[in-house]
């Protein structure tokens, strides 16, 4: 959150500055040169943001990387019983005549429990079994690119 806000000042004062050169300075040249200098500034600001963030993402994985693997193992648990219960909603669309009469209620707790599920199998993949290697050296690259500019 903190990020946001943090966001939300530079992106604002930007602005507010950049209509200020604008009003203001009335040398054509100057003006370019200092809103020039304005978006390199905002731009830094940009790449640091995204680091902070990176950092972070990586300090939680770091954090759970040392435990005794319970989350892991419910992690496990969780995406296993997903995917049963994918295959027997799928399983219930191709074979409706083995499906016992369920009552409309009942459909829609399921629909609404298999929607939740899918909600949190994607963070929980991410969290425990993605990577930030591939991100983290895409970003360190565009830091780079950026520096030479």
């Amino acid at each position: 959150m903190g990020l946001g806000i943090a966001k939300f000042i530079t992106d604002t004062v930007l602005g507010s500055v950049l209509d200020i050169v604008n009003k203001t300075i009335t040398n054509k040249d100057e003006k370019i040169k200092v809103q020039a200098q304005l978006t390199e500034l905002h731009a830094a600001s940009k790449l640091q943001e995204l680091d902070i963030r990176l950092k972070d993402k990586q300090g939680a994985r770091n954090l759970y990387s040392t435990t005794n693997g319970v989350q892991r193992l419910y992690a496990i648990i969780f995406l296993v019983g997903y995917i049963i219960a994918s295959f027997a909603l799928i399983a219930m669309l191709f074979f409706p005549q083995e499906v016992p009469n369920i009552p409309e209620w009942g459909i829609g707790l399921i629909g609404t429990i298999f929607g939740a599920l899918s909600a949190k199998v994607n963070s929980i993949t991410d969290f425990f079994f993605g990577s930030s290697e591939s991100s983290n050296s895409a970003t360190q690259q565009v830091i780079k690119n950026a520096a030479k500019k």
